[in-house]
């Protein structure tokens, strides 16, 4: 199984002070505010809502809503971060699988980085099979 940064954010309000009811709450506050974008390769062509994907297209999901294909990993990774209004966020963490290379991810966060001055990018080695990057964003 692939790893949520949902979850981790969930994770991360948890206290095993509070009651489960409260805990329950806080944790699905903190979901609220992440957004997640996972970006993959289409193994065929589909018509979803606006988007057309041929096989072999660089597929993005946006809160597990498919709402990009290009052709390039980066082309795809920035129409989520757009759509993610990513001038606005402060923070993108990116788990990286699926073949891309450590460089190929600090590459990719030095481009976030030029675009979206204002955001704080973090790198982590996710190792999920399918996706190139699962992003987490808030």
């Amino acid at each position: 199984s692939k790893p949520m940064p949902q979850g981790i954010a969930a994770m991360l309000a948890f206290n095993d002070q509070r009651s489960l009811e409260a805990n329950v709450q806080t944790m699905e506050a903190a979901t609220q505010h992440v957004l997640t974008g996972e970006i993959t390769s289409a193994t065929r062509a589909i018509e979803y809502s606006a988007v057309k994907v041929e096989a072999g297209h660089i597929i993005g999901l946006l809160n597990d809503e498919l709402t990009a294909a290009n052709d390039t990993i980066e082309e795809t990774l920035f129409t989520l971060l757009d759509q993610m209004d990513a001038e606005r966020l402060e923070i993108v963490t990116l788990y990286y699988g699926n073949g891309v290379t450590a460089a190929e991810s600090a590459t990719m966060s030095a481009a976030i980085r030029e675009k979206y001055p204002n955001l704080e990018v973090e790198i982590v080695e996710g190792g999920q099979p399918h996706y190139y990057y699962i992003i987490s964003a808030e």
